[in-house]
């Protein structure tokens, strides 16, 4: 594959290095060393690790001086490594952190991704808390620090990257995916892994195997992508297809010669070849069996038409298989007007703290016709859906939202504007427990998301009974226009009639006699719709109403006794 690694400082040539090596757990690598917060305190640990509580429950917080953690333990004959709860307060998290400090920061191979891992599992009766709400968001995960020049060119910077407890892209219960950028210096600062238990008590304890990185660059399973090497995985005039060449992986190089940041995005532009001048759709299809990552601060779009740099051509990416690992702390992959996002099959590891597909107005989430997509898992995720957007449910498809739904207008706005999404039939939309909705960044933070159920459902029992206010559900019936139905009340009556289509008209209400007592004009949204009507002064009697609209009549009858 082309290549082509970018940065403010100095530019690396391709050299893979020696397999990354971290600090093993086995009998051989143990060692007796003061607690760290009593020293009168002896304990038996692993070399390079450590294991702690701070005060405060954050990794890197004051430490908690009542809590001396060993790591290793003599267990019939022989030492094993594992966490005892009981050495702790069960109730807080522990952390087992690598101890790497400026100097002993473990060197990474610039323009590469490495999968880091620590296997384990937990002893019978422990089961840990792999959701969030727990301080710094995370309750059970693994975080790595990728240690980077800054801006400036003297001093350093960090890149976090994270992942769930039991994500279980890569076969570990700890695993997380860690790009590294095109800088001189790229080096493996922070490694911390934090243990909640589910249900605190007496006797758990969690056993650990052993740390491992995978260089997917030395085991030729990498694939750094470019713009120029999109020609290889043309299928059509507009059309490309990415599936293993060289690897399995996938790492979107940010090509940019400026310092990758907010306002410094590298773009992969997708362009039809030859590049026409009119915004013709461009499809990029993933196949299974790959993976697809970015590097911080670089983005997918469809490219600008010929000759001019401001109009650019549709996206559609379909995921038919792929995973797409989006561990960094902050992911955001924005989907403009026309672009689309379909699932077909594979899987989002939404994993950063800001993990997020962002679609603005004019943009589709689509999910296949039989498919079924997780968005998000365990809390985590955010899908941001600005109005104007869509979202669409395939027939025999389900939408299942694991994370945080954002709901906004955009910059500007000055109105209330509402995102409307309608299930068809077989479609299902779900809310798993955990998931959320905000609306705390739209207009009067009262942005709504209205669904219309047209032969399909919906399932809110996973949020709060406050999220589901800021959903509206909208049954419409299989026919054009219901029957009509009346209600009498106390000098009124309640006409009820549900209809598939915005419409006006009118109300007549007329006595035994044919006297039209009433006449009024009616607007119906889609959905169920309630008309009241003022009976005060009324003899008791038999009374019909006629509604006409949309072409269609309908009546109902009532007495007032």
């Amino acid at each position: 594959m082309s290549r082509r690694t970018v940065g403010v400082l100095v530019l690396l040539p391709l050299v893979a290095q020696a397999q990354l090596l971290i600090p093993g757990l086995q009998p051989s690598d143990t060692v007796t060393r003061p607690c760290p917060v009593d020293t009168t305190v002896s304990l038996l640990s692993y070399a390079g690790w450590e294991a702690y509580q701070t005060v405060d429950d954050t990794w890197d917080g004051p430490r908690d001086s009542t809590a001396c953690i060993p790591l290793a333990h003599v267990s019939g004959g022989g030492v094993e490594a594992r966490i005892d709860f009981d050495d702790a307060d069960p109730a807080r998290p522990v952390f087992l952190r690598l101890l790497l400090d400026s100097t002993t920061a473990i060197p990474l191979t610039a323009d590469n991704e490495y999968v880091i891992i620590l296997d384990g599992y937990p002893l019978p009766g422990t089961t840990l808390n792999a959701g969030i709400g727990c301080t710094e968001g995370m309750c059970t995960g693994i975080r790595a620090a990728v240690r980077i020049p800054d801006s400036t060119g003297t001093g350093s910077d960090l890149r976090w990257y994270q992942s769930s407890y039991g994500s279980g892209q890569f076969g570990s219960p700890f695993s997380v995916c860690v790009p590294t950028e095109g800088f001189v210096d790229n080096a493996l600062r922070e490694l911390v892994l934090k243990f909640t238990l589910a249900s605190p008590g007496p006797g758990q304890q969690y056993r650990l195997l052993w740390p491992s990185a995978e260089d997917l660059l030395q085991q030729g399973a990498l694939d750094q992508f470019v713009e120029a090497d999109l020609p290889q995985f043309q299928t059509g005039p507009s059309s490309f297809t990415m599936w293993p060449v060289n690897g399995f992986n996938f790492l979107v190089m940010y090509e940019d010669t400026t310092y990758p940041s907010a306002d410094q995005v590298s773009y992969l532009d997708i362009t039809p070849l030859p590049n026409v001048s009119q915004p013709t759709p461009v499809t990029l299809t993933l196949e299974p069996f790959t993976g697809f990552n970015f590097q911080p601060f670089t983005q997918l779009r469809g490219g600008p038409v010929l000759n001019n740099d401001s109009i650019f051509h549709p996206l559609t990416v379909v995921n038919n298989g792929a995973d797409l690992c989006l561990s960094w702390q902050i992911v955001e992959l924005f989907w403009g007007h026309g672009d689309r996002y379909v699932h077909q099959a594979g899987h989002l590891g939404f994993e950063g703290q800001r993990s997020c597909f962002l679609f603005r107005r004019g943009s589709t989430l689509e999910v296949a016709p039989g498919s079924t997509l997780h968005y998000g898992r365990d809390g985590r995720g955010m899908l941001a859906l600005l109005a104007g957007s869509d979202v669409v449910v395939g027939s025999g498809a389900e939408l299942v939202i694991h994370g945080t739904v954002v709901l906004m207008e955009g910059l500007g706005a000055s109105t209330r504007e509402d995102l409307f999404t309608r299930l068809g039939p077989g479609a299902r939309l779900r809310f798993a427990p955990g998931s959320s909705v905000f609306n705390g960044n739209s207009y009067a933070q009262d942005m709504k998301w209205v669904i219309t159920l047209d032969g399909g459902t919906a399932d809110l029992e996973g949020l709060s009974a406050t999220d589901r206010q800021k959903i509206v559900l909208v049954q419409l019936p299989g026919v054009p226009l219901t029957e009509l139905a009346a209600t009498v009340l106390p000098n009124a009556v309640q006409l009820q009639v549900a209809t598939r289509m915005a419409g006006s008209g009118t109300v007549s209400c007329f006595d035994a006699l044919g006297r039209c007592l009433l006449g009024t004009r009616v607007s119906l949204a889609p959905g169920g719709s309630s008309i009241l009507l003022d009976t005060s002064g009324w003899l008791a009697g038999s009374y019909l109403a006629v509604l006409e609209v949309n072409g269609e009549r309908r009546v109902a009858r009532w007495v007032i006794p």
